[in-house]
């Protein structure tokens, strides 16, 4: 009596099988980043709270850095400065701007309001929570089903 041995698997199914779980270290990566974006609308929602407003000036623009602006102003007689790329109107240099700061430590501001900065970490980081969980759907799906490709016995 003669037995034949089952049909390999195509080495491309076991590949893909062993690397399917190796993709699941990208969605944790993405993952510790969405962390991040959310803590950091925590932390801009608690300076919202609180936050002031002063007139300050745009001093300086860095077209080769995200094309980033940077500004002064003062509080109590100590003056401040901060960077941001501008999220709608491009200011000029010399333009007087709204700056955003925390009361507890003008050190922290902004051009934009700390809500908004808040609710843009948010949506980013939901956005990212998101994009992670379809991509370990398709990854544990494609698996699943490669992985039942078994051989035929005979």
């Amino acid at each position: 009596m003669r037995t034949e041995s089952p049909k390999q698997l195509p080495s491309d199914v076991i590949v893909l099988a062993r690397f399917s779980f190796q993709l699941l270290f990208v969605p944790a990566l993405f993952s510790i980043g969405a962390f991040g974006m959310m803590v950091a609308s925590h932390n801009d929602a608690l300076v919202a709270a609180r936050e002031q407003w002063v007139t300050g000036t745009i001093v300086s623009r860095e077209p080769h850095n995200h094309n980033r602006y940077g500004y002064q102003f003062q509080v109590k007689g100590e003056t401040f400065s901060g960077w941001e790329t501008p999220q709608k109107d491009e200011p000029k240099i010399g333009q007087s701007v709204r700056v955003y700061f925390d009361a507890q430590s003008p050190a922290k501001n902004a051009l934009t309001d700390f809500a908004d900065l808040a609710d843009t970490s948010r949506a980013r980081g939901i956005v990212m929570l998101v994009m992670c969980g379809i991509f370990v759907a398709v990854v544990l799906l494609l698996d699943r089903t490669l992985g039942k490709r078994r051989p035929e016995k005979i």
